[in-house]
């Protein structure tokens, strides 16, 4: 896709689109890769296969352009106090924290991982979460402290396991992860997938998927509003969604986890059953 296009669900319309500036200043084609709105909702990025980011105006008007890498943009992220832009290409073990949305040069971290995940923390909001995957199939992730440069890291899980998703929970602050062993996707019926929650690098205070079967690879992960349910999508195009806190607020501190029994609602898409 080279146009980016600003609708109005509301309206179920187009109402500002606008291209990035690769062709114009290098001279090259390219298509949007990656997207995130600033918290603010007056500015949003993208980034492109040339290998360049983009600030535009809700409007979709340019506000910086810059060109970072030769590899295509894997992913692109506006901090939650809307002061830096973390970016990171396809097949790179470099993530890089601009200025936002002026787009100047803030700080990198560089790593022998491929990077497989990057997240802001929700209220913390320096705070960067970055998944990563070693040469040897080690899921690692870190915790990169942007006005310090501070990185806290820590390895995931036994080897094999790959990091496919994360993202830290809005109400807890803890991390969630889905990670994925290659080796064990071809074994009837699927025991190939972990969803693991931490409440810090080093420490895990639920999982879901260890000795279980029938949850394939979890490539998306998205919060309700309040907070309470976890959506998952897998590559067999299930969604699931799970209870990840007690919707009763008396209950929040409670032990009370749901990654250990059955989820809410389990859309196969094959079968299309459900369990409630």
């Amino acid at each position: 896709m080279k146009t980016l296009e600003i609708h109005n669900n509301s309206k179920s319309k187009k109402i500002m689109s606008n291209t990035c500036k690769c062709l114009e200043i290098d001279n090259m084609n390219c298509s949007i890769t990656a997207v995130d709105w600033s918290p603010t909702g007056n500015s949003f990025a993208a980034g492109c296969t040339g290998g360049a980011v983009t600030a535009f105006t809700r409007a979709a008007k340019l506000i910086s352009w810059r060109h970072l890498v030769r590899e295509a943009i894997l992913l692109v992220r506006v901090s939650p106090n809307a002061r830096y832009l973390a970016v990171t290409a396809m097949n790179k073990a470099l993530v890089l924290l601009l200025s936002w949305p002026s787009l100047e040069m803030y700080s990198s971290i560089d790593s022998e991982w491929s990077i497989r995940a990057i997240c802001w923390h929700p209220w913390r909001s320096a705070l960067l979460g970055v998944g990563a995957v070693t040469h040897d199939l080690q899921a690692r992730i870190a915790l990169w402290n942007a006005p310090t440069r501070e990185v806290r890291d820590s390895s995931i899980g036994p080897k094999g396991y790959r990091l496919d998703a994360m993202l830290f929970s809005h109400r807890t602050g803890e991390l969630v992860l889905s990670m994925w062993h290659s080796d064990r996707a071809t074994l009837h019926p699927k025991t190939c997938s972990q969803l693991v929650v931490l409440s810090d690098p080093d420490t895990m205070v639920d999982q879901w998927g260890e000795g279980r079967s029938g949850l394939d690879r979890v490539r998306t992960m998205i919060f309700s509003p309040d907070g309470t349910k976890l959506a998952t999508a897998t590559t067999d195009e299930d969604l699931i969604i799970w209870n990840f806190l007690p919707e009763d607020n008396k209950m929040k501190k409670t032990k009370c986890r749901s990654f250990s029994a059955l989820p809410e609602c389990l859309d196969n898409a094959m079968l299309g059953y459900s369990l409630r």
